[in-house]
């Protein structure tokens, strides 16, 4: 997890101007630590939005991985 984590704040780091602030690198480590394998290939994404501040709250990124995992759910049921 440490590896894939640096690789977020590099990935951020070239995305964002400001530099990383608090709460955008707790989001990070979210993303890093709490992901669903089921959505891991929006993993790039959500840097994308964190370092973006596009998405700036915890309940944000909740919300956000929500919507991904029920949209991935309700895709492999339609596609039966």
């Amino acid at each position: 997890m440490r590896n894939m984590l640096l690789e977020f704040h590099v990935q951020a780091e070239q995305t964002c101007q400001d530099g990383i602030v608090k709460t955008a690198g707790s989001l990070l480590y979210t993303i890093a630590a709490k992901l669903k394998a089921q959505i891991a290939q929006h993993r790039g994404l959500l840097t994308k939005y964190v370092s973006h501040k596009k998405i700036t709250s915890d309940l944000q990124l909740t919300g956000t991985t929500q919507f991904l995992y029920i949209s991935k759910l309700s895709l492999c049921v339609t596609s039966r």
